[in-house]
């Protein structure tokens, strides 16, 4: 079930009205939620089926520091999954968010690399700039696709909700001597909801200026840019680029 982060006195798990009287029997005084692999005892107030839908408690806090989750603009707490494993027993897991900026914005792409995804929707990451500075690994003067900070300028590009977790995209994205995963806030085009998403940027040691990508390479991120309907000057832009190839 779908989640939120909540914070009051301390930091805990909103779990909403619906999936309260959905998920949770009424005789429960507690719960229990594997975090970590770990096994953490909650209790459930008296309001818990009424206004007070969440439960909370520092293993919590924990956790949503550990994954860069401790803070949110106001509004739009992190979405998070907890899936229920039997009795009142559940499990605390992040959803599994991917923000695709370079070729794996094309879904036949994601497809034939058998990348499982339950849902895709445009999404755009503040104060990035698209740039391709990775090196390839057997060839010369080939540059993939990276991104930098870079203050008022935006990348645009599609966010994932994963069907499994990273192991397979890491395999691809050579993780982590190619690429490494990190943590950004991007927004929705749709409803500008802003998510904690994982993307991939080259590891320092690949990257090298002067590179150009092959045509082929930037035609997925054109694909991708089609097929999401992006706005028609960065499709424009993603055309201009200069390829070796």
């Amino acid at each position: 079930m779908k989640v939120t982060a909540w914070k009051g006195g301390t930091y805990g798990i909103r779990v909403g009205k619906a999936n309260a009287h959905k998920f949770f029997k009424k005789e429960w005084e507690n719960i229990e939620v594997e975090i970590n692999g770990v096994f953490y005892k909650f209790k459930l107030s008296p309001t818990f089926w009424m206004t007070c839908p969440e439960f909370r408690g520092k293993s919590i806090s924990a956790w949503l520091l550990s994954h860069k989750l401790i803070s949110w603009p106001k509004g739009k707490p992190p979405i998070l999954e907890l899936v229920p494993i039997g009795g009142n027993c559940f499990r605390l897991t992040e959803p599994y968010i991917y923000f695709a900026y370079g070729s794996n914005m094309d879904i036949n792409r994601m497809i034939s690399r058998k990348i499982s995804f339950s849902a895709f929707e445009t999404a755009v990451l503040n104060d990035y700039k698209l740039i391709f500075n990775k090196k390839a690994s057997k060839k010369e003067g080939i540059g993939y696709a990276n991104i930098k900070k870079s203050k008022n300028i935006k990348v645009i590009g599609v966010v994932y909700t994963l069907a499994e977790d990273f192991s397979k995209l890491d395999i691809y994205e050579g993780h982590p001597t190619h690429y490494i995963r990190i943590k950004v806030k991007i927004n929705k085009r749709i409803g500008n909801e802003t998510v904690i998403a994982t993307t991939y940027i080259a590891n320092p040691k690949k990257i090298i200026d002067g590179l150009k990508p092959e045509k082929n390479y930037l035609q997925h991120l054109i694909n991708g840019a089609s097929q999401h309907s992006f706005p028609q000057d960065y499709i424009k832009y993603l055309k201009c680029v200069e390829t070796r190839y």
